[in-house]
């Protein structure tokens, strides 16, 4: 069997700086870095609670110190837009969403209020990030013909952010195939896809690798390690009834569906299963290679 390595240069280890968002956690290395530039922290009692909803005000914190928004947070002279009613000098968010108010990030509502306690999905902060961001999409998103998600018609007015997001792998759909940009955001959705975004900027490329950070997995007796999406189960093949101990499977389980193991396949499952082969011929790497290829 032969592998072939990748040298690539690793930074320091990195530690949790949250109790509940551990080195496991799908939306660690997004906190990491966010927290290690200020622009998220966590609750005294040493918590992120990436679970927990997110609301207006904190959504607007987040993605203007993200995008380093000059003076976000700082003093504001005089309220931008009209004075809000529920936005007051007293409260933390104000000058943030003074400044927000001031770039046309965000608007009030008819009755003059801003509501910054009213929790925000997912379509809502991807406009407040790409306005924030000054994002010129590409035309081809600009005038959809093909839907970006089965529940995002090319008539919705978030339907260019969504297909851009999609094609930058910013965002993904949720285990039943679908995008559900209705849903109340969670802190630990919204700190992953400003991670992404700032990550591609950052960095000048065109799309997020998503498997950049999956847990890498190493076989209990196979000289093998291989990285896994986050939410798919590893079986190897040894607990298998009769299972080759040299093969692994991995498995999507669609919960949606009620999907109960890996061999019943449904529309938002996946299956993948390779095992080891250990050359028992002892064909050198050149003819190895060569008899696969033929």
């Amino acid at each position: 069997f032969f592998i072939i390595f990748s040298v690539v240069l690793l930074p320091a280890p990195a530690f949790a700086s949250f109790s509940d968002v551990g080195e496991g956690h799908e939306h660690f290395a997004a906190v990491q870095w966010m927290e290690a530039r200020s622009v998220i922290t966590g609750y005294d009692d040493g918590t992120f609670r990436p679970e927990q909803t997110v609301n207006r005000a904190e959504a607007l914190k987040i993605i203007l110190l993200a995008s380093g928004v000059e003076n976000a947070g700082g003093e504001q002279s005089a309220p931008q837009g009209g004075a809000l009613p529920d936005v007051k000098p007293s409260h933390w968010f104000y000058p943030y969403v003074q400044k927000a108010l001031e770039l046309k990030i965000v608007s009030g509502y008819p009755d003059g209020t801003f509501r910054p306690e009213r929790s925000v999905n997912l379509a809502e902060a991807l406009k407040m990030l790409y306005l924030t961001q000054s994002v010129t999409l590409d035309p081809a998103v600009s005038s959809l013909t093909t839907p970006p998600y089965h529940d995002v018609p090319t008539t919705a007015w978030f339907a260019s952010y969504a297909a851009d997001a999609k094609a930058k792998h910013l965002i993904e759909a949720r285990s039943d195939g679908d995008l559900h940009p209705d849903w109340p955001l969670t802190r630990g959705d919204l700190t992953e896809f400003v991670y992404r975004f700032s990550y591609i900027k950052n960095l000048e490329t065109t799309a997020f690798p998503v498997g950049l950070n999956w847990p890498l997995v190493q076989h209990p007796t196979q000289p093998l390690a291989f990285k896994v999406p986050f939410g798919w189960e590893v079986i190897w093949g040894a607990e298998e009834p009769g299972g080759d101990p040299s093969s692994v499977i991995l498995w999507h389980r669609d919960a949606w569906a009620n999907q109960a193991g890996w061999d019943r396949t449904t529309p938002n499952s996946a299956v993948m299963m390779f095992s080891l082969d250990s050359n028992p011929e002892n064909l050198s790497q050149i003819a190895y290679f060569d008899r696969a290829r033929k």
